[in-house]
């Protein structure tokens, strides 16, 4: 199962080095998983949409620098993946 979750930084370094963590982060950190986005088995890669070079392929497909093709290629390669995709298939 995966999920995300939101937690402040200062949160996340405590955990990250096996720090005592106190009630307060605690309970920052219990209410985090219990608003967390549960993603679905068989889910493709999350990606950074923000990354897309999207208007950079658009103009190069446009003055001839790369087909139509490679200009989908080149933007559904641009943004880097966040999470990768979950290979096993819903039961």
């Amino acid at each position: 199962m995966k999920i995300v979750i939101d937690i402040d930084a200062v949160d996340y370094e405590y955990i990250k080095h096996g720090c005592i963590i106190p009630i307060k982060i605690d309970n920052h950190i219990y209410n985090a998983i219990r608003s967390g986005i549960l993603l679905p088995k068989g889910h493709g890669d999350i990606i950074d949409r923000n990354k897309i070079e999207y208007m950079k392929a658009i103009h190069d497909m446009k003055w001839g620098k790369i087909t139509a093709k490679e200009c989908a290629t080149k933007i559904r390669n641009s943004a880097p993946t966040i999470i990768e995709a979950d290979t096993e298939s819903e039961e």
